[in-house]
């Protein structure tokens, strides 16, 4: 078996790494009968596995979560993905950690600041 290619050093930033690629991946998913991504957030994951693939050593986008909380909406546990520094694709943001209760409404990630709490590596 051969040397594998992937992952490659991070750089601060790649213009490759764009809107554009993740859109193209999705075509190609299609493209082969998979259902299309139509929500915002099977966009974000695609794009956080592409990142994945192409950067993390043995990592994972857990490797740059630097804060905890509970959702101030609905009290479900959320989580902050720090960002990556100078690439404008992987901005720091909120998340919640289970998405799977059909009966909660869609919305985005509010911490509530009494239960903000940094992670300890």
């Amino acid at each position: 078996m051969s040397e594998r290619t992937y992952p490659l050093p991070r750089p601060d930033d790649d213009p490759r790494f764009n809107l554009g690629l993740t859109i193209d991946v999705i075509k190609v998913l299609t493209a082969h009968g998979y259902p299309p991504v139509e929500g915002g957030l099977d966009f974000v994951y695609l794009q956080q596995a592409l990142f994945d693939f192409i950067y993390r050593k043995g990592g994972s986008m857990s490797d740059d979560i630097d804060k905890t909380a509970e959702c101030e909406r609905c009290r479900g546990d959320i989580e902050h993905y720090a960002g990556i520094p100078g690439n404008k694709f992987m901005t720091p943001f909120w998340r919640h950690l289970d998405l799977s209760d059909p009966n909660r409404t869609p919305h985005a990630a509010e911490p509530d600041p009494a239960t903000i709490q940094e992670v300890q590596r």
